[in-house]
């Protein structure tokens, strides 16, 4: 789901992991969204397990490949220039997915390398200069909204809408089930959606545990114990809520008398010594706590250095 969307951000987002990036601005999002994911890389830099990963994203040929090619699109330097990604949709049609980049870009650059395209078009909606390209077989929409923002989309209408929220033009989300978890700064990424099993429905997962859900948040932040994960999920019924933190405790107690010689089942034993999660009707609140300890030694386990030769 969302996979075109998604892969257009992955370079993105590796990218925002080095930089200077934005809290998440709920007014920046509009009031039609059902979901909503932000990074906040500002936060994630001055942090642990930042300093971490860091050096083993460096050496993955991969991510220095796309900064190199962001670097000759975008003519801006990065990871420098590059703010703030965010992530929404009125629904889980990844048509309708908007994804908005805060950044220090040469916008006339682009309108240029765009404008020479052979697929290039250009239509103005609701006063907004909306520009058209296909790329990879794709019809792509994208507009320059004020504050350096870069909005893209497969629908056209979806930019433009997005654009007007970002003006102050439109009304920006106000629902409690996507907002209702913490926002402000120094939570490193955000997630949110509502009328989440519709996604089986439409076929993106048939995670039976997905197909229960309702709506439900979860943010990320760190401090100098180590992460911090919190969750608030609204299940279909209070009997679903009791039965996922059974098998979440299931799982925990399985794991810790498992007297295998395996090195990851420990691992993700002690991680799961962190994890509290409570009922309260149909909702189920989870908190999870990763000692810096540990997400070094997560990191170390997938790094491709660490593997048998």
């Amino acid at each position: 789901m969302l996979k075109r969307h998604l892969l257009l951000a992955l370079p993105l987002l590796s990218l925002a992991t080095l930089v200077h990036a934005d809290p998440l601005d709920i007014k920046t999002v509009p009031a039609d969204s059902k979901w909503v994911l932000h990074l906040d890389a500002d936060a994630l830099t001055k942090t642990q397990t930042w300093k971490l990963l860091q050096p083993k994203l460096q050496q993955n040929p991969k991510f220095t490949e796309g900064v190199a090619n962001l670097q000759k699109i975008f003519a801006a330097r990065f990871p420098d220039d590059l703010h703030g990604i965010t992530l929404f949709g009125p629904s889980f049609d990844q048509k309708l997915a908007v994804l908005v980049v805060s950044a220090n870009v040469d916008q006339e650059r682009l309108k240029t390398l765009l404008s020479v395209n052979e697929s290039y078009s250009s239509q103005t909606i609701s006063g907004n200069t909306v520009h058209g390209w296909i790329d990879k077989g794709k019809q792509m929409y994208g507009g320059f909204a004020d504050g350096n923002r870069l909005v893209i989309s497969q629908t056209a209408d979806r930019v433009a809408a997005a654009m007007d929220t970002l003006a102050g033009k439109a009304d920006f989300l106000k629902d409690d089930t996507l907002v209702g978890g913490d926002t402000k700064a120094g939570v490193i990424a955000y997630a949110a959606g509502s009328e989440l099993a519709k996604l089986v429905a439409m076929k993106a997962t048939n995670n039976p545990v997905i197909s229960k859900m309702q709506s439900g948040w979860f943010s990320g932040s760190e401090d100098q114990a180590g992460a911090e994960l919190k969750g608030h999920v609204i299940f279909a019924d209070e009997k679903v809520a009791q039965n996922i933190i059974k098998s979440i405790e299931g799982i925990k107690a399985a794991l810790s008398f498992n007297d295998s010689d395996d090195p990851k089942a420990a691992l993700v034993a002690d991680a799961l010594n962190g994890l509290t999660a409570t009922t309260a009707g149909k909702a189920v609140d989870l908190q999870w706590t990763l000692p810096t300890p540990l997400i070094g030694q997560f990191i170390e386990q997938r790094s491709p250095t660490t593997q048998p030769q």
